[in-house]
């Protein structure tokens, strides 16, 4: 896992920092299960697609939408990572779905939802 971790990091996937922005205005929290198990597959898809076939629990989601109010949207996660083998691990995760653009965070986070929506608003930018 540490090696395809190196990889993404190293390929840009993998964001150590995320700066701190005011994004909480224009998110969305999801509760919704169909709407979790729909966002979850997605982000497996996208993981599987950069060559790391994982399961994924996620325990909290977030929408952020586009600051021109269109249907431009991202999703954010808090989830557990699954390797075959691996112990699970927990990761922060966020993807596009206009642009498709896939960001992970691996370590250095607080599985907040403030923090959540700014690392998804920062990394996967609605529309961009």
């Amino acid at each position: 896992m540490h090696s395809r971790l190196a990889g993404l990091l190293v390929t840009g996937l993998i964001v150590l920092n995320t700066p701190a922005i005011a994004a909480e205005g224009r998110a969305r929290d999801s509760a919704d299960p169909s709407e979790i198990a729909e966002r979850t597959r997605s982000f497996e898809q996208d993981l599987t697609g950069f060559g790391l076939p994982a399961g994924l629990t996620c325990s909290s989601l977030v929408e952020v939408l586009s600051d021109a109010g269109g249907q431009d949207q991202s999703f954010g996660g808090i989830c557990a990572m699954r390797l075959r083998g691996k112990k699970p691990a927990t990761i922060m995760l966020c993807n596009d779905t206009t642009v498709g653009r896939l960001t992970i965070k691996a370590y250095g986070f607080t599985e907040d939802k403030s923090d959540l929506v700014n690392f998804t608003a920062a990394n996967c930018p609605a529309g961009g």
